[in-house]
């Protein structure tokens, strides 16, 4: 069974944030834009009310795609 829209909010959030906690422990040098990056996937997350989710890093996994599209083209 699917989650529901606040459950799936609240799952994607806790995984973005989770990731930037890590990123945060990191010495990379671009932190910052790959914190950037990371919060891209809060604006995929209403999108996602309209398929299942099989993972919370789906979005995120988007994201990044969508990223390296954008510098692609």
């Amino acid at each position: 069974m699917g989650r529901t829209t606040p459950s799936t909010r609240m799952a994607i959030e806790d995984e973005i944030n989770r990731l930037l906690t890590i990123l945060g422990y990191t010495d990379y040098k671009d932190k910052e834009k790959a914190k950037e990056i990371i919060k891209e996937a809060y604006n995929l997350i209403s999108y996602f009310q309209f398929q299942t989710l099989s993972d919370p890093l789906e979005p995120i996994i988007l994201g990044l795609i969508l990223y390296i599209a954008k510098r692609c083209s």
